[in-house]
C-alpha cells in the first residue's frame, strides 16, 4: 500500500507499507515481516527541473536508497531491499529548493 502527497514542482513525498488488513471487519493492519524484494516506481514530475530523491526507513531514519532523475518525462525510480521494517518512505525534492 501506497500513499503519496505532493507541491507539484518543488516535493513529492510517499509512503509505502507492507501491511493487510487484520480481518474484513477491521480498519487495523497487521504488519508483513520479512524482507521486501527491490522493483521500481515510474515517476512523472513537473519538467524543466532536476530531483533529487532519497528512499528512508521511518523507524530508524536511516536513508537506504538516493539519486537523482529529471523532470519532464517518464523516470524510473528504484526501490530498495529492506527487511524487518515494513515501511519505507521516498521524498523527492527539486534540487533549486536545496537548503530553502
Amino acid at each position: 500500500t501506497a500513499r503519496a502527497i505532493s507541491r507539484e514542482g518543488f516535493q513529492y513525498s510517499m509512503y509505502m507499507h507492507h501491511s493487510t488488513f487484520k480481518d474484513r471487519d477491521s480498519s487495523n493492519f497487521f504488519p508483513d515481516d520479512g524482507g521486501f524484494s527491490t522493483g521500481t516506481i515510474t515517476v512523472n514530475l513537473h519538467p524543466d527541473h532536476n530531483y533529487n530523491y532519497v528512499w528512508v526507513e521511518p523507524s530508524s531514519n536511516k536513508i537506504i536508497g538516493e539519486g537523482m532523475v529529471t523532470g519532464g518525462s517518464d523516470a524510473e525510480i528504484k526501490i530498495p531491499s529492506w527487511s524487518l521494517r515494513p515501511d519505507i518512505a521516498l521524498r523527492i525534492t527539486n534540487t533549486s529548493m536545496a537548503g530553502k
